[in-house]
């Protein structure tokens, strides 16, 4: 920072001299110090400019904070010598403070002098009378950095002001709007700063912007300003927003100045009814109107027409129940015939043979189940022979007129079926029943039954008979073979 502090000429021998007071923004100042002095008589006159004895003590230069105390000094060494002989000495000294107020004080019986800046090499320390040289502070300048003259209603603007300082002592650089604080900011690096913030105001409107910057010794800059003209606000519109659920249109929405009034109309196609509105709107009026004092949205809905499906079943049978449906709905329909029927087709609005069918209503429709009777059958069951016991399997041979399989059941007897294979498991009379139980064509038949032997193999052993020889006797003969079963 450039500053100029005067000080006024002092006599000092033996004491110290305060310089005023000063602000620095922090970091290292830099002090040259020039002594100079001339010999000392013997016969000093009191009251002499010259008059002192015995500079014993080197020069020292402090530093003093705000409220006096000693922040740091420096010793001008091999000075004091120079001023018992005449001659001059010149010292650079430095000290690093923080930003603060602060003062230089010159000890040991020293006239003294702060010139720094505008070619001045620093601090000068003197001996004798020195003259004082007039010194001035130079206030700050400032200027805008943005100007946006004129803008929309509510638009985003930005207004900024940039201040400078040519001895480095800026301290603020401030905006108003309309006299109220706009933006502050400090004195940047003390030669430069700026300051602004954004604004956005409804219009018409005229604003005025003034700005002005200030140092550190309570300089300030020329107060300038500017003026912003904000527009008129553009006329308040709405927008109504349609539309239309499956099965129809509606007509277009749009934006419109407010209070327009707006009329819609619902459109359904050929398979659909209108069955109202929802959103900003209700009812089943169409078309409808509506003013347009904010956003808004309707929706035309539409239900799918309704149609009678009718289902019926000739004799023999019966079909699942009609009813009223929507247009495109998919109905399952089945048909079921009696014991004794059999189902044979659809007639109507619908074909085919299988019995259960979907049928999509697409209009009035009408669909019949026809049955007609099952067809008779028989079963024909050839005569089985006697089989022995452990033989091998016996093929039943029985079948139905109507082609269908047959199946046996062993009604009495040592034997067991599989299929049509019939295993003999002992001796006696077997009883087999051969039956078909129909279908969806056929009735059942009237079971047939077959009757047989089960004959057990036997062995025939010889066995002599044990004879007993009379005098004038014969005894009589008896068979000598025995039947043994195994």
């Amino acid at each position: 920072m450039k500053s100029r502090i005067l000080l006024w000429s002092a006599f000092l021998v033996g004491s110290a001299l305060r310089l005023p007071a000063f602000n620095w923004p922090g970091g290292t100042m830099t002090v040259t110090v020039t002594c100079t002095g001339t010999e000392v008589f013997a016969g000093y006159t009191p009251g002499s400019p010259w008059g002192a004895v015995g500079f014993l003590n080197d020069p020292v230069l402090e530093l003093h904070d705000g409220s006096g105390t000693v922040v740091a000094q420096q010793v001008l060494g091999g000075v004091a010598a120079d001023w018992l002989d005449g001659g001059s000495r010149t010292a650079t000294v430095s000290f690093t403070a923080a930003a603060g107020t602060y003062s230089l004080v010159g000890v040991t019986g020293t006239r003294l002098q702060l010139i720094p800046g505008d070619g001045w090499t620093g601090w000068r320390l003197a001996f004798g009378a020195i003259p004082d040289p007039a010194g001035t502070n130079s206030g700050p300048a400032i200027s805008w950095t943005s100007t946006p003259g004129g803008v929309a209603s509510g638009a985003a603007y930005v207004i900024s002001a940039h201040g400078h300082d040519a001895d480095g002592n800026l301290a603020q650089v401030n905006i108003w709007k309309d006299g109220v604080p706009f933006a502050f900011a400090g004195g940047g690096d003390g030669t430069d700063g700026d300051a602004g913030n954004p604004s956005g105001d409804a219009g018409p409107a005229t604003i005025t912007f003034t700005a002005q910057a200030v140092d550190a010794l309570g300089a300030v800059s020329a107060l300038i300003s500017q003026t912003v003209t904000v527009g008129a606000p553009a006329p308040v519109q709405y927008t109504l927003t349609t539309n239309a659920g499956a099965g129809g249109s509606v007509s277009a929405g749009g934006t419109w100045d407010a209070g327009t009034v707006v009329t819609v109309t619902a459109t359904p196609d050929a398979t659909h009814d209108f069955a109202g509105w929802s959103g900003d709107v209700a009812g089943l009026a169409n078309p409808v109107s509506l003013t347009l004092d904010r956003d808004r949205t309707v929706q035309a809905n539409f239900s799918a027409k309704q149609f009678a499906l009718v289902t019926g079943a000739s004799a023999g049978g019966s079909v699942t129940p009609g009813g009223t449906f929507p247009y495109g709905t998919s109905v399952a329909v089945s048909a079921t015939p009696d014991a004794t029927h059999r189902f044979a087709g659809w007639s109507g609005d619908a074909s085919g043979v299988s019995p259960g069918i979907v049928v999509t209503v697409l209009g009035p429709m009408s669909v019949q189940a026809v049955f007609v009777p099952k067809s008779a059958q028989i079963v024909m069951f050839p005569a089985v022979g006697d089989h022995a016991v452990g033989g091998p399997p016996v093929t039943l041979g029985a079948s139905a007129s109507s082609g269908l399989p047959v199946t046996y059941v062993v009604l009495d007897g040592p034997a067991t079926v599989v299929g049509d294979q019939l295993q003999v498991t002992g001796a006696g009379v077997i009883t087999i029943q051969a039956n078909q139980t129909g279908d969806a064509t056929y009735l059942p038949a009237t079971a047939v039954a077959q009757s047989f032997n089960g004959v057990a193999a036997a062995i025939l052993r010889y066995r002599p008979a044990a004879r007993v020889i009379l005098q004038g006797r014969r005894q009589p003969a008896t068979a000598p073979f025995v039947v043994q079963v195994p």
